[in-house]
Order: C-alpha cells, then structure tokens, then sequence
C-alpha cells in the first residue's frame, strides 16, 4: 500500500502544476500561433502544387464518359488503329457467318475452339473407351501443346512486326539523310538535321519529301511575320491618328478660349 500511495503521488499531477502547464498554454503569444499555421498551410500547398499534373483525356465507352490518361489514350488510339486497318474486315465476316447460322459472333468462336476439342476427345474414345482415364489426360496434353503452338506463333508475329517497323523507320531514316543534303544547299542555315523543326521531319515522315515540307515550313513562317508585320502597322497608324485627333482638339480648344478672351 505505501508504494502504491508513493506510485500516484509521483504519477498524479497537483492543482498546482497543472495550473502551471494551463499558463503556459495560454501564455503562448497568438501571433506566433497563426504564424505557425499559416506556414503549414503555405507548405501543404507547396507540396500539392508540386505534383505534376496528368494530362487527361475524354472519351466515351458504353455510353459513359471516360478521363484517360495521355498514355492510355495513345495505346487505345494505336489499337484503333490496328482495328481499322487489319480487325475490322475479319470481324466482319465473322458477324456475316455467325448471322447466316443464327448466332452471335463469340458463340460462333466459342463453338470452333470448342468443336476442336471436342473432335479430339471423341477421337480418344473411340480408340480407348469413354471410361478410359488417359483420355481425360491426353486431352490436357492436347490442350497444352495447342496453347504453347499458340504462344510461339504469336511471339514470331510480334517478332516480324517489330522488325518490319524498324526496317521503315531505318528506310525513313535513310532517306531523310539523302534529302537532307539538297534542303542544307538551299538553307545554309541548317547545317545539320538536329536543327530542323520537328514540324518539317514529321511531314517529311508522312509525306516522304523533306525538301518540300522545309519550303511550306518557310512560307508559314514568312506569312507569319507579314502578318504580325500588318498588323504593327495598323497600330501604329491608328496611335498616330489619335494623336492628330488630340492636337487638333487643343487647338480647337485654344482658339475658343482666345476669341473670348481676346
């Protein structure tokens, strides 16, 4: 009992010190307490502002509006792409197949990977006998090998594809080096590639003629400062008229007052 007493005389704080901690609380100046907080809230925002921020796009799927971020948007542009110009014709026929057959197209599908192995299972029983249990098994090795067979062509095509692309833009490359040379004698001022806009090699990549991109790439640019050439003109002829406007008001104004002055 008497270290339990001596224990909460030590741990309990007195009326007294407790009124001291109370003081000193309230004793803390206001100013240096905004201060404080305003300089919190200063870095917070700071620390948010600094977060890049992602550039979104929106589209529409299923009926609902998307935001995208700028990589997902070129992926899905790319896969567009793709569709357009090799998926879509195969995708059609399918749906002309499936129609003519009364069905959906992922039922026609469904029913070709599906008849596959359905050739391949009646096979093994007619040679083992529908209670065999090494028909179930050879038809997973069946299934194994279709898939790995799948699997190589697919990585061989993704193969082909890479390569036939770096061979374009090899070819591209090459090309845009042979005309580089008649574009660098009629402007000496670009005397290497690097310096040429990238607006120019984009629509020589397109177009495949880099000397007629740089000759448009002049004559917008020329167009340009005539423009803003025109256009400094009219303001300066417009200061000046209203500059005229104003003298020409003074003097009105000096002639009034000097005819009834005398």
């Amino acid at each position: 009992m008497e270290f339990e007493k001596l224990m909460m005389t030590e741990t309990t704080p007195t009326e007294e010190a407790t009124a001291e901690v109370e003081n000193e609380v309230d004793s803390t100046p206001k100013e240096e307490t905004e201060n404080e907080t305003e300089s919190q809230e200063n870095t917070e925002t700071q620390e948010v502002s600094s977060e890049p921020v992602q550039e979104l796009f929106q589209i529409r799927y299923k009926h609902k509006d998307l935001d995208i971020p700028k990589e997902e948007a070129k992926r899905l542009a790319q896969m567009g792409k793709h569709y357009e110009e090799n998926a879509k014709s195969l995708l059609d026929s399918l749906d002309y197949v499936a129609t003519i057959q009364g069905k959906s197209v992922k039922e026609l599908i469904d029913g070709l990977v599906n008849g596959v192995e359905s050739a391949r299972k009646e096979e093994l029983i007619a040679e083992l006998g529908a209670d065999n249990p090494l028909v179930e098994e050879l038809l997973e090795n069946f299934r194994q090998k279709n898939n790995k067979a799948y699997e190589a062509v697919k990585a061989e095509r993704a193969t082909k594809e890479r390569q036939e692309a770096e061979e374009v833009e090899k070819s591209i490359s090459t090309k845009l080096a042979e005309q580089f040379e008649g574009v660098r004698a009629l402007f000496p001022e670009y005397d290497t590639i690097e310096k040429i806009p990238d607006v120019v090699i984009k629509g020589a990549i397109k177009n495949g003629d880099l000397e007629k991109e740089m000759l448009r790439y002049q004559l917008t640019e020329q167009r340009k400062v005539e423009a803003e050439k025109a256009s400094q003109e009219k303001n300066k002829k417009e200061n000046i008229g209203s500059v005229n406007t104003s003298e020409n008001e003074d003097g009105i104004a000096s002639a009034f007052i000097k005819g009834i002055w005398g």
